[in-house]
């Protein structure tokens, strides 16, 4: 795979490994909530690969937005990915499940929201 002049793609090597262990830790931490919220693994699964849009998976999309920088119009509102995060980590913390991506999330979209309401 091609992606750039010479060094680049060392670079382009260790970005995607910084992606792809967080991505990892990530998952463990809602496959650790998941359960204790009594949702089967396989089916957390099937949602997480497959997402909220029927024919669209969860991360295929993100390729329509970032590497574009198309940013506008966000395609889901800040305010309802924040109250998606506190609800949550509000089922987290009644099931003693250790959140610190969701959290680091959530202090994200609680600045954009300050920031907004700054406008």
């Amino acid at each position: 795979m091609y992606v750039g002049a010479a060094g680049v793609g060392n670079s382009a090597k260790l970005v995607r490994n910084c992606a792809s262990r967080s991505i990892r830790l990530l998952v463990a931490e809602v496959f650790t909530l998941g359960p204790k919220a009594d949702v089967e693994l396989a089916e957390l699964w099937h949602a997480m690969r497959m997402g909220a849009i029927r024919h669209s998976r969860t991360f295929d999309r993100i390729g329509h937005r970032f590497p574009q920088s198309k940013y506008d119009p966000p395609s889901f509102r800040v305010r309802l990915a924040y109250e998606d995060l506190t609800l949550g980590l509000d089922l987290a913390y009644q099931l003693v499940v250790s959140t610190k991506f969701t959290e680091a999330a959530f202090r994200d979209f609680s600045e954009a929201i300050e920031r907004r309401d700054q406008r």
